[in-house]
């Protein structure tokens, strides 16, 4: 009989790609969200219940392990995580508190240690697994532990406290944790639904606009350390009212992460508010352009220096593109213009980013690249006097070859402004790629 298994071959390499980073893993790292859902599918593989079904057997089977052990063998570390998980009122089904369990021993280096127990008194799992499972053999269920507890010489940094979407899915939205100082008012505008505190609105110039702490779309998931979820309004409001004098402490779940990609799972909720993606994002992009005004310059991300002023980025229309025959030519970039907005494609909604030494089109949808180009690439950029919402750039193709080509893409921004914008830093951008070379 073969002693290897397909889930537990993939599990041995996500591991040894873990171990082998020899750095510490957070939240966003993609080896750990392969790790969990391999785990999970070895759980739910060859069981004789449905998978939600096997996770109420397992939850069940884990809470009732120190009825199996004597105290010397059953270690605090799993009773403290099992503690963790079942006082963790954000996570409803028995699903989710296997997946923030796995996470909390991750955290701890003891998963090895709680599917040993699980496995050592075979009475708690003989009537849920078949013999073609990993937890159903003995010998595959030796390899599996052997396998994680590699991972106890891992380092996890993991936010616990950001579990409450567990229940849905692993993957997890960006979680920030704010400090405010004592004031009056937050200047935050939220709504109570479906267990969820969101913010709908974030007042001008008030504390929490601070630096972009909190952003029109964001669940506020704890309050000077309790849980939100499911809490009542008139709570919510005493435990302002009560620590009004105090630094004021909220833990947020963001709509938006640092890449401006949003967390699909929240949608549902924030469309029955009326936040839709495009107007978050755009809202997301004209604070970027306030604070640009007031700081002279725009910050992107964590890669923003002073004075560092060739990246910013713009909402705008992808209209399509067009080949033209003089990428020189002024002629031409207006011809290209006006040849595309006569005969668009599907318009699609983007957004525009000048980074250093390229320009990135991504959509705002779901964050995909459409397509990106070094300013090597960029053979010249400009509008139609006729037409100055509009802009366009063209880019040689085959550039090594004698008949190369070029094309023009074509976009339109919100307003004139906007497009002089995104063309001064365009020019810029050439200027770095210059002195980069």
């Amino acid at each position: 009989m073969s002693v290897s298994h397909p889930s537990l071959n993939q599990l041995k390499g996500i591991v040894r790609s873990l171990y082998s980073e020899q750095k510490e893993i957070a939240d966003g790292s993609e080896a750990l969200q392969k790790l969990c859902v391999c785990l999970e599918s070895i759980f739910f593989f060859g069981t004789y219940e449905q998978p939600e079904r096997t996770a109420d057997l397992l939850w069940d089977c884990i809470c009732s392990m120190p009825l199996y052990y004597d105290i010397a063998e059953f270690p605090v570390s799993v009773e403290s995580c099992v503690k963790f998980v079942l006082d963790c009122k954000d996570v409803q089904t028995h699903r989710g508190r296997l997946r923030l369990l796995i996470r909390c021993t991750l955290q701890h280096r003891i998963l090895h240690v709680i599917v040993e127990l699980l496995v050592r008194n075979s009475e708690i799992l003989k009537n849920m697994y078949d013999k073609m499972s990993v937890l159903g053999d003995e010998i595959l269920s030796k390899i599996l532990i052997a396998s994680l507890a590699v991972l106890k010489l891992c380092t996890f940094n993991l936010v616990l406290k950001n579990s409450a979407f567990l229940d849905q899915q692993w993957t997890l939205p960006l979680y920030k944790m704010c400090e405010f100082v004592p004031c009056n008012r937050i200047g935050l505008d939220i709504r109570f639904i479906k267990g969820y505190i969101v913010v709908v609105k974030v007042e001008p110039g008030s504390v929490a606009d601070e630096d972009m702490r909190v952003e029109p779309g964001d669940f506020i998931d704890e309050l000077f350390g309790r849980k939100t979820f499911n809490m009542a309004k008139t709570t919510f409001f005493q435990l302002l009212t009560d620590c009004k004098r105090q630094p004021v402490y909220i833990g947020v779940m963001k709509c938006l992460d640092d890449h401006d990609k949003f967390y699909a799972p929240m949608m549902p909720i924030l469309s029955s508010l009326k936040l839709s993606k495009e107007n978050l994002l755009e809202r997301r992009l004209e604070r970027l352009e306030e604070i640009a005004v007031e700081e002279g310059a725009l910050p992107i991300g964590t890669q923003h220096r002073t004075g560092d002023t060739c990246c910013g980025r713009i909402l705008a229309t992808y209209h399509g593109c067009t080949r033209v025959e003089d990428a020189g030519s002024e002629v031409q970039l207006g011809s290209g213009i006006s040849h595309v907005l006569r005969e668009p494609e599907e318009s699609r909604r983007v957004v525009v980013s000048l980074l250093p030494t390229k320009v990135t089109v991504c959509t705002v949808d779901n964050g995909e690249i459409l397509f990106e180009h070094g300013f090597p690439q960029i053979a010249c950029c400009g509008r139609r006097a006729d037409s100055k919402q509009n802009f366009a750039y063209v880019v040689r193709s085959n550039c090594d070859a004698a008949d190369a080509t070029f094309v023009c893409h074509v976009f339109g921004a919100k307003d004139e402004r906007e497009t002089s914008f995104i063309l001064e830093l365009f020019g810029r951008g050439f200027h770095r790629t210059l002195w980069l070379a």
